[in-house]
């Protein structure tokens, strides 16, 4: 899993005193910047600028959720997310986990049976890190945003 956290606690400690329209407001913000940073992930695969979507598995695990009262987490729940963010080092060796051998598809032959890959490595392919100071930023005014709407009206 790969996550990062948008968090306004400190915000929120300065502003308590303010009342709770105040707090309510700085948790509204937390949360539309977290949208607004997942909205960006997802538009930068739909936009192919990272991986190539196979199975959606991927893409579909990424997503945020509140957590606190003033901060919200970003994630990439899919197990091989940090695989296709960061890369992996190569060559290494695939096994079997449960069986003698790896059913390998080879075009036109069927497939080929074999005790173990030497796999050549995965290189990075960044969208959740990817353009991270833009995406910073347009969290951040997407946080301003929803404090100013809160507490104006």
């Amino acid at each position: 899993m790969i996550k990062i956290s948008c968090n306004a606690e400190e915000v929120l400690k300065e502003f308590r005193r303010l009342g709770p329209s105040v707090v309510k407001a700085v948790r509204r913000g937390v949360l539309s910047a977290a949208e607004r940073y997942t909205e960006d992930i997802h538009n930068w695969i739909d936009q192919g600028k990272s991986f190539t979507p196979r199975t959606g598995e991927l893409q579909q695990s990424i997503d945020w959720r509140p957590e606190g009262k003033a901060e919200a987490v970003v994630f990439a729940q899919a197990e091989y997310a940090p695989y296709i963010e960061f890369g992996t080092r190569g060559p290494y060796v695939i096994r079997p986990k449960e069986r003698k051998a790896l059913k390998i598809p080879v075009e036109d032959r069927g497939y080929i049976l074999r005790k173990k890959v030497v796999h050549p490595g995965i290189s990075a392919k960044p969208f959740f890190f990817a353009d991270f100071e833009n995406r910073k930023k347009r969290a951040l005014a997407s946080f301003k945003k929803a404090i100013l709407e809160a507490i104006e009206g």
